[in-house]
């Protein structure tokens, strides 16, 4: 079991939602953009590649992320690289369904490979994914979970 270290970011959150909405949240586009950030091209493909795009933060310059699709397991796996400057890593979300919903492991790993102090770097993905975890997604999975049974009413 990878933990939190120097060249890992490692946090879990369990969502009261199924399995198949939290992928739906991890592998959409759309989705993506809500609770992410801006995704264009992502398809759930090994060797599919996308970009995710984020904005002029304080004191820093926007910038694109590229990544490419290393492993998909639906529901329960995805894997892809994390390329923005000198951050070179591979993230990982691990889903599990549970009695009251899904639970998410997110490993992120590959901050030991940058040169020079990575701790910077692994400190903000760390809060970036406190962030987009716990505050972002649960109101995209809330979304998803509103049009699941919108359009189950309508096909029932």
């Amino acid at each position: 079991m990878i933990e939190s270290s120097s060249d890992a970011v490692v946090q879990e959150v369990e969502y009261a939602h199924p399995i198949d909405v939290v992928w739906t949240a991890l592998t959409t586009d759309d989705a993506i953009s809500q609770w992410l950030m801006p995704a264009s091209g992502f398809k759930a493909e090994v060797g599919a590649k996308f970009t995710m795009a984020y904005p002029d933060g304080q004191g820093g310059r926007g910038g694109t992320v590229d990544c490419e699709v290393l492993n998909v397991d639906e529901p329960h796996r995805l894997t892809y690289t994390w390329t923005s400057g000198p951050v070179n890593t591979t993230v990982t979300y691990h889903l599990a369904s549970t009695g009251n919903g899904t639970k998410l492991r997110l490993e992120q790993v590959g901050f030991d490979s940058i040169e020079g102090d990575n701790k910077p770097f692994r400190n903000g993905a760390e809060g970036g994914w406190t962030l987009f975890l716990q505050k972002n997604l649960p109101g995209v999975l809330d979304s998803l979970a509103i049009l699941r049974r919108t359009e189950v009413l309508r096909n029932g």
